[in-house]
């Protein structure tokens, strides 16, 4: 073999390396992120209810920051706060909407008396 054949061989052997290293560092890689992946996947029903506890946590301490009148402005109370914070406000209050003042019908033919029972003139 003449040097020129022994250099392409050399050449054409660390291509063929360097290409097999970097495909194996990719599907290292790629293994290692599927493995987080899972991992991740894994752990996100558990974290969950912990990140929806800390906003919840922050939201009741910034609204029992606020004063009265702030409070007021948004048409809450402190004792809306808990409420606010579950997400049940709406709730409470599509309930107090369904509550209707009592009605009361007037007779115009009734005679109008005062607290002793005596006839008013009309």
């Amino acid at each position: 073999m003449n040097t020129s054949q022994s250099d392409i061989l050399y050449h054409d052997t660390n291509e063929v390396l360097a290409a097999a290293r970097k495909a194996r560092a990719e599907a290292f890689a790629t293994v290692c992120l599927s493995a987080f992946r899972g991992v991740g996947a894994a752990l996100a029903p558990l974290v969950a209810p912990l990140r929806e506890w800390v906003a919840r946590s922050k939201m009741q301490a910034e609204l029992n920051g606020l004063t009265d009148a702030e409070l007021a402005d948004m048409g809450l109370t402190r004792g809306d706060i808990p409420a606010v914070v579950d997400g049940t406000y709406g709730d409470m209050r599509s309930q107090r909407s369904r509550i209707r003042p009592l009605s009361v019908r007037i007779d115009p033919g009734a005679r109008r008396t005062s607290k002793d029972g005596k006839s008013l003139a009309a």
